[in-house]
């Protein structure tokens, strides 16, 4: 019967993937029968009639910034959408979240919008719309409204809810007082005849705060507290939480979506004429760690008891899914499914279930570390970097599949909330993911407590907040965006000691040709100009910018190769992580095209082939297949940008036959293998094995791959994330049998697939 469920889910989850949409249309799989809420984000074509009507007004600022591009007033829109299922028509609330660029300063066409409506979905099965048209403006408002089933009221920091019935709940805050009164300042995020969302800010010395407000017409009321520690030490969380007192009825639930992944706090209920719930998220005997300038957000969620519950990400329940060539046109990066997922579609499950199990649970809950095999959760610490979280968005627009959506959201959300440095000085970088390699001693081992300042090379990946705000329209993330954007303006250089800051300009061109804004365009260009500084004269570059030694040492950890010039695996791949699609937008960048060659040349000869590349240098004792995917997207990004050479082909078929092979063995997949000397008990570890050699030549690597130590089942975020695309890639210009041959006994691969 499991197997069974399982292979069920299998059809079911590529089914969605495979679904075909036209251009204008998007896709609703219900969370629940009945009449539904439903609120998406859409990539808004060209296509489609009113474009006008939706332009930007001429006194903004700038198309993309926050706060909204248009007054409250002006904010509300219908644009009639058609249901083909039954034909029949609807208007819904629209917001207009970004822009498309254009050379004229008021006259910008929407990339995506914010749709809200009601619809009657008769059973779960998936109903497709389709865009029709932008209607007149509609200048209404809920507050004109009298057939909300709730509005609320603020009374100083409590937040009243008034019921249609008359029953009012009054949620109170529970959390440090305001070590001065201040009374709060009021934003509106977005009013129509559907949604109402509105922050207020309580600036405060210690303990700054926003409560966001969230209603829609449905009834379903989100409230969000979050407040953010003002020291210059770490410590733990203080008392916090809701409490709720009033006369509502059964037909009224309260949630705290995000309760169990925290793991933490408790709820306590009293019954009777008058109802009290207590929600404490955690109390500060808890010792729940906080960081200098970190956040903690509490939520509640209020709302008709027969209403779907909401996701951790506060978002819709329901699942969407957009039209391919939609999403093309407004991601110049992203790459539609190509391919038939045959005869790999179990595989591309395993890969998928196992990017949501690289998530974290718990203290750090929404960060992604790592994956292991047969646990559903990731550890506890990892690399703290962002920039492979737009991988999961584009695999979430892939497959539709929600939880892909959630993890990616949560990962940002917790980047947010915990990784960005909101102190001073060099405000917005991102901390570091280990105190005690800066000497100094956590408070907890159970937390990855971060630096308590800005690491210029730990940030990047920022545009995956431009991603998310795109989907959400959550200020926060636009806030955290700009932050960063500004922080790696003036602090990431690719000249003063880290070449491997080459990898912004990822970031960077990608937000360019998102946004059309010619500051993302002239950092790119920046960085690289600054790395073309550094370049040898075969193209590559040192890690910390040195020249390369023509006959380096054999170089088995990092504190001795910090001290030698050579081109190392790990951290040379960043140019490919950008420069391909800078070349795109700078076709004429002298030694861009050039640098992107030898890269590429040198990654393809220096695979391995267990499937990934030896750490740090090309010729160390210990073998990284398990970050092997990420280095094979690189060489994607190679070939799209120069055509696909042979020899990089069969470094990503080497990759993808390391991985696939050792999973149709094993159930999982190839994770490292180590150098011999070590298993044999030649030396007892790679510090003595260092002193075994003089040059890398010296050395027998082959004997690693049989007589090595194999391991399976690990892997960080950047070996699972990049699968599916590579895998697509690849079977646009080879034949599928060329991976799942078996090698003959005598190839290198094959001994290493012997001892798992």
């Amino acid at each position: 019967m499991m197997l069974r469920l399982i292979a069920l889910a299998i059809v079911a989850f590529l089914a969605t993937a495979c679904s075909a949409l036209d251009t204008g249309q998007f896709e609703v799989t219900p969370a629940a029968a009945g009449r539904q809420l439903v609120r998406l984000s859409v990539p808004w074509p060209n296509s489609v009639d009113g474009d006008t009507v939706l332009q930007v007004d001429a006194n903004s600022s700038s198309a993309n910034q926050w706060p909204a591009q248009l007054p409250a007033s002006k904010q509300n829109r219908n644009v009639r959408i058609r249901c083909l299922r039954d034909g029949s028509e609807t208007l819904a609330s629209a917001r207009v979240i970004s822009w498309r660029s254009s050379e004229s300063p008021t006259r910008h066409t929407p990339r995506r919008v914010m749709l809200t409506f009601e619809q009657l979905f008769h059973d779960l099965s998936p109903v497709v719309f389709q865009l029709v048209s932008v209607e007149s403006v509609h200048e209404g408002s809920q507050t004109d409204d009298n057939n909300w089933p709730v509005g609320a009221e603020m009374q100083g920091q409590d937040v009243v809810i008034v019921f249609a019935s008359g029953a009012r709940m009054k949620c109170r805050l529970e959390a440090p007082a305001l070590t001065a009164a201040a009374a709060g300042t009021e934003e509106i995020v977005e009013m129509n005849p559907h949604f109402l969302w509105k922050h207020i800010y309580y600036p405060d010395a210690q303990w700054p705060r926003w409560l966001e407000v969230r209603i829609d017409r449905s009834g379903t009321v989100v409230l969000v507290a979050h407040v953010q520690r003002v020291a210059q030490e770490d410590g733990f969380a203080p008392d916090f939480g809701w409490t709720v007192e009033g006369s509502w009825d059964d037909q009224w639930s309260i949630d705290h979506p995000l309760a169990k992944l925290h793991r933490r706090g408790k709820v306590e209920v009293t019954d009777g004429i008058t109802k009290l719930h207590r929600y404490q998220r955690c109390a500060g005997a808890d010792r729940v760690p906080m960081q200098a300038y970190a956040w903690q957000r509490v939520e509640l969620v209020i709302a008709p008891t027969d209403s779907p519950k909401l996701p951790a990400s506060l978002s819709s329940p329901h699942r969407f899914q957009f039209a391919s060539e939609d999403l093309a046109a407004l991601y110049p990066h992203w790459q539609a499914p190509q391919i038939s997922s045959q005869p790999f579609a179990k595989i591309i499950e395993y890969h998928r279930r196992a990017i949501v199990a690289s998530s974290v649970v718990g203290d750090d809950f929404g960060n992604v570390t790592s994956f292991n095999h047969g646990l559903p959760h990731g550890g506890n610490f990892g690399m703290n970097r962002l920039n492979h979280n737009a991988a999961i968005f584009e695999q979430a627009w892939r497959t539709g599949e929600p939880q892909l959506m959630e993890v990616a959201l949560q990962w940002c959300d917790n980047f947010y909330d915990q990784s960005i440095w909101w102190g001073q000085p060099n405000f917005g970088g991102t901390r570091y993911n280990n105190v005690v390699a800066q000497q100094k001693t956590p408070l907890t081992k159970e937390f990855m407590w971060r630096s308590n300042d800005s690491v210029h090379f730990c940030t990047k990946g920022y545009d995956s907040f431009w991603l998310a705000w795109e989907e959400t329209g959550d200020p926060r993330m636009l806030a955290a965006l700009n932050a960063q954007v500004a922080y790696a303006a003036g602090n990431i250089h690719c000249d003063q000691g880290e070449c491997r800051n080459v990898g912004d300009v990822r970031d960077f061109v990608r937000l360019y040709r998102m946004t059309g804004e010619q500051r993302y365009l002239d950092e790119a260009l920046r960085l690289f100009r600054e790395l073309r500084s550094k370049l040898s004269t075969e193209k590559l570059f040192d890690q910390g910018g040195k020249s390369l030694d023509p006959h380096p040492p054999f170089i088995d950890d990092d504190a001795r190769g910090l001290t030698v010039g050579y081109a190392k695996p790990y951290i040379i791949g960043y140019a490919l992580a950008g420069l391909p699609e800078l070349l795109a937008v700078a076709p004429d960048e002298p030694q861009l095209k050039e640098t992107i060659r030898a890269v590429a040349d040198f990654l393809a000869e220096t695979v391995d082939p267990a499937g990934g590349w030896r750490y740090p240098h090309p010729r160390s004792s210990l073998t990284l297949s398990n970050f092997g995917p990420e280095h094979a997207w690189h060489l994607c990004q190679a070939c799209r940008a120069l055509g696909s050479e042979p020899k990089w082909l069969d470094a990503i078929e080497t990759v993808l036959r390391a991985r696939i092979l050792a999973w149709k063995k094993t159930g999982t997949i190839l994770s490292t293998v180590e150098g011999w000397e070590i298993s044999t008990g030649r030396v007892k570890d790679r510090l003595e094995l260092q002193d075994l050699y003089v040059h890398p030549e010296d050395r027998p690597f082959e004997r690693d791959w049989d007589e090595g130590r194999v391991s399976h089942g690990s892997a960080p975020p950047e070996g699972i994330v990049y699968f599916e695309e590579i895998l697509d890639f690849y079977l646009q210009h080879r034949a599928a049998d060329r991976l799942l041959t078996n090698p003959s006994s005598q190839q290198s691969l094959a001994r290493i697939l012997e001892r798992l």
